[in-house]
């Protein structure tokens, strides 16, 4: 599967619609993954960003190179169906499970390299990275609209390192930080319109401190956590801070922290245990 066979249908997408890509420790990562297992990409892609310059000019040098990589790891990977209501679990359909290493179906020995899901119109909808059968690397979802939903990477089918989380009009609503499979660090959460909603620290799975904010971006003096003792108020898009001084403090707080426990992991909306 050479370069022949890059779709520019794909290639257009991934440089439009991905704009944002990993920290630097991040893209270290992909280039030595590309530089051991497709030393010959790396030869040609500076041929290609010669012509993808003239082709996306608003789009940074760095930019343009991740953009190609990720278009690389979709050529190199298993092409598997997407169906919106299945195939979302391991082991994905054409695989077996197996002392819970993933084995495609005729094969003796477990699984290794890059698996992605494309819809009807063969369009990326889903990549991730399996190292012997099991999930190690960085996990991709795009939308119908072929928009950058989520990003994440992961360690023996734990999350371990950065996630974010894009809305449909491609603005950054998450971006939390796992250890082991819990939030450890700094989280972040944006409400769509791209204002910050909530500033937190963690560790282990354990909050440790926040601050929250009205949807208008002003600060919510009710919404507070110092050393893993406060509250956190969620608000819906629109909310007044004004109409809360004439109700009380604690008008409707049960029933906001119990919205709050619900929100607290959008991960979950697009779940990508899903694809473990």
């Amino acid at each position: 599967r050479g370069f022949e066979s890059l779709s520019f249908r794909h290639f257009s997408l991934i440089c439009r619609k991905m704009t944002n890509f990993p920290c630097p420790q991040t893209q270290v990562r992909v280039r030595i993954h590309l530089m051991v297992n497709r030393t010959i990409v790396l030869l040609f892609t500076p041929l290609l960003l010669l012509g993808s310059e003239s082709l996306f000019p608003e789009l940074a040098p760095d930019n343009a190179l991740e953009a190609q990589l990720v278009q690389t790891m979709l050529i190199d990977a298993y092409k598997g169906k997407w169906h919106p209501m299945s195939n979302k679990s391991v082991p994905f359909e054409g695989f077996k499970l197996k002392g819970g290493q993933m084995i495609e179906d005729g094969k003796e020995h477990p699984f290794t390299g890059w698996y992605g899901q494309f819809d009807e119109a063969d369009e990326p909808r889903m990549l991730c990275s399996f190292y012997e059968g099991v999930k190690n690397g960085f996990i991709y979802l795009w939308d119908e609209n072929g928009t950058r939903r989520f990003q994440g990477e992961m360690v023996d089918n734990q999350r371990h390192g950065e996630f974010i989380e894009w809305n449909a009009q491609a603005i950054r609503t998450s971006q939390k930080n796992y250890k082991a499979n819990k939030l450890h660090g700094e989280c972040l959460i944006w409400y769509d319109s791209g204002k910050i909603k909530l500033e937190a620290t963690f560790e282990e799975g354990n909050l440790v401190d926040a601050r929250g904010w009205y949807p208008d971006g002003t600060p919510c003096p009710y919404s507070r956590v110092i050393k893993g003792r406060g509250i956190i108020l969620s608000y819906e898009a629109g909310y007044q801070p004004e109409k809360e001084k004439s109700k009380g403090v604690l008008y409707n707080t049960f029933r906001r922290l119990e919205d709050w426990r619900e929100k607290m992991n959008p991960l979950d909306q697009l779940d990508p245990d899903q694809v473990r």
